[in-house]
């Protein structure tokens, strides 16, 4: 399943949350998480932090790949 960064940081709280992963990371730590969303929202997560934290948090769960054209 294909994802655009917002939607793959939606389904990573969700999955977090739901999966009783979220209660046994420190409150330090879940503030960084909440921080790296609001930065998403402000269009300040960049691709390659989100992936570190995906595979933190939910290893084996996302493959993150980043690509570019060449537009001609």
């Amino acid at each position: 399943m294909q994802f655009t960064l917002p939607e793959a940081w939606a389904d990573f709280l969700a999955f977090l949350k739901s999966s009783g992963a979220w209660a046994d990371i420190p409150k330090r730590e879940r503030l960084y998480i909440y921080k790296a969303g609001s930065d998403l929202k402000k269009g300040r997560l960049g691709a390659a932090r989100a992936g570190r934290l995906f595979d933190r948090y939910a290893p084996g769960r996302y493959e993150f790949r980043q690509v570019v054209f060449r537009a001609d």
